[in-house]
C-alpha cells in the first residue's frame, strides 16, 4: 500500500510545482509588460518636458525657463497618466516641494546614491507593494544642458538665473550638480485592475 501511495505523492508534487511555475511565468509576463509600459511613459514624458523646456529657453532664456518650469513642469509630467498609471519625478535635492520623496522613494534614492558613489551601474528597480500596486523607479542622470539651472551657484548658474530660481523656488535644494550626477528618479505606479 505504501509503495502505491509514493508514486501518487510524487505525481501530486510535480503537478503542484508545475502549476506554481505557470503562475510565476504569468507574474513575470505582467512585470515585463509593466516595465515596458513604464519605460514608454517615462520616455514620452521626458521628451515632452525636454522639448517644452528647450522652447521656453529659446523664447525667454534660462531665467524665463525657471518661471516656465514652476508653472508647467508638473502638468506636463502628468500629460500621459491614466487611471492605471501615474508618474512622478523626485530627488533627494528637489526644487519643487511637491516633488519631495515619500519614504519608499527616499529608500530607493538612497540605494541609487550609494551605487553612484561606488561607481556601480544604477539599474531601475521594480517592486510590488502590499496593495498589489507595481512601482518602477528609474534614475535621472544630469545632462550637460541642465547645469545651467542645476550646476554650481558660483560658476555655472548665471546671477539672473539664480535670482529667478530664488524667486520661484525659495526653498530650492537642486543645485551644485555636475553633468553625469544622479539628479533624481522617475517613479511610475501601476494599479492592477
Amino acid at each position: 500500500m505504501k509503495k502505491q501511495l509514493f508514486p501518487a505523492f510524487i505525481l501530486c508534487c510535480v503537478m503542484i510545482l508545475s502549476c506554481n511555475n505557470k503562475s510565476d511565468d504569468t507574474g513575470d509576463l505582467n512585470k515585463a509588460a509593466f516595465i515596458a509600459k513604464a519605460d514608454s511613459l517615462i520616455s514620452i514624458t521626458f521628451d515632452t518636458l525636454k522639448s517644452s523646456l528647450i522652447r521656453a529657453i529659446g523664447e525667454n532664456n534660462y531665467e524665463g525657463a525657471i518661471a516656465f518650469c514652476n508653472v508647467a513642469a508638473s502638468p506636463l509630467t502628468n500629460t500621459y497618466i491614466s487611471d492605471e498609471m501615474t508618474i512622478k519625478r523626485t530627488s533627494d535635492k528637489y526644487r519643487n516641494p511637491s516633488n519631495a520623496p515619500d519614504s519608499t522613494e527616499q529608500r530607493i534614492m538612497a540605494t541609487f546614491l550609494q551605487l553612484k558613489s561606488t561607481q556601480q551601474v544604477i539599474k531601475p528597480v521594480f517592486e510590488e507593494d502590499q496593495l498589489g500596486k507595481y512601482h518602477y523607479f528609474k534614475p535621472i542622470i544630469l545632462q550637460a544642458m541642465c547645469v545651467n539651472c542645476h550646476g554650481s551657484k558660483t560658476n555655472q548658474i548665471q546671477p539672473a538665473v539664480w535670482q529667478s530660481i530664488q524667486r520661484n523656488y525659495p526653498g530650492d535644494l537642486a543645485f551644485d550638480y555636475k553633468e553625469g550626477d544622479l539628479r533624481g528618479m522617475w517613479h511610475v505606479i501601476f494599479s492592477k485592475k
